[in-house]
């Protein structure tokens, strides 16, 4: 799985939102999750990604 700042992604799916993998996420904020199963999405992600990769405009966080 792939991921740029929030956003995560595999071959067929692409997983979005301000959702934090932590306990008060998952209980007590108010977040968003949002899953889009499509392998065209998750394509041009993985493209969008590894065109920024290799240009560096990435910045470590």
């Amino acid at each position: 799985m792939r991921s740029v700042r929030g956003t995560k992604y595999t071959s067929k799916t692409v997983v979005t939102g301000s959702f934090n993998y932590t306990k008060d996420s998952a209980e007590d904020n108010q977040e968003v999750l949002l899953t889009v199963s499509d392998s065209e999405l998750a394509s041009s992600m993985s493209d969008t990604f590894n065109e920024m990769w290799d240009s560096g405009d990435l910045e470590e966080w």
